[in-house]
């Protein structure tokens, strides 16, 4: 599976259990971020795509994150994360 294709499943399928508002983004976010830092680690986007996308390679995970975390910090922060799902 590519990474479009994975971004792309997990965008759905995350659609179709929150709407996509400013609120339901944040809910969606601070469920995803299982140590409550504020932000979702490698790991927890890990475990968070896992739920809707089975059998993805934690490698293309690490690329996501790579791709929309813009402060290179290594982690997706809550903007980042609307990016992402709303890009």
């Amino acid at each position: 599976m590519t990474l479009q294709q994975i971004e792309n499943i997990f965008i759905e399928k995350l659609s179709e259990k929150y709407r996509l508002t400013e609120r339901d983004l944040k809910r969606a976010f601070m469920k995803f971020d299982t140590d409550g830092s504020g932000r979702i680690s490698v790991s927890e986007l890990s475990a968070a795509v896992q739920l809707f996308v089975q059998g993805v390679d934690p490698k293309q995970v690490v690329e996501l994150v790579r791709h929309y975390d813009v402060d290179g910090d290594g982690e997706i922060s809550l903007e980042e994360f609307s990016q992402f799902i709303m890009s």
